[in-house]
């Protein structure tokens, strides 16, 4: 029997970690517009740079909120990939908030 604490099922949310990353502006998801990836504060954790801090606390999944992601960009989600993959970090889930998903128009 291992004394090493079982971490398998913990998670973090970056919505927990929002000043931490930067405190990215609230946008929906539809927003053409590319984001800050460090807000106001020029020491923020890149979000690429997350998985591997994750890893460090023995922290295994990842929630991401859509804010927190600063481009749509291939590169840049092949990028955010890799990174969870070298650090064997599974994305649990991705959250979108915005937008009315039962407005007949959107629909």
């Amino acid at each position: 029997m291992s004394t090493q604490p079982d971490h398998s099922r913990f998670a973090v949310s970056t919505w927990s970690l929002h000043r931490t990353l930067g405190r990215p502006p609230f946008t929906g998801p539809d927003s053409p517009e590319e984001k800050p990836t460090n807000g106001a504060n020029s020491e923020a954790l890149p979000l690429l740079d997350l998985p591997a801090r994750l890893r460090e606390f023995g922290i295994p999944k990842l929630e991401i909120c859509h804010f927190h992601i600063p481009t749509r960009d291939s590169a840049y989600l092949q990028q955010l990939r890799a990174a969870l993959e070298t650090n064997e970090i599974t994305l649990w889930q991705l959250l979108i908030d915005g937008g009315d998903i039962t407005h007949p128009d959107h629909a």
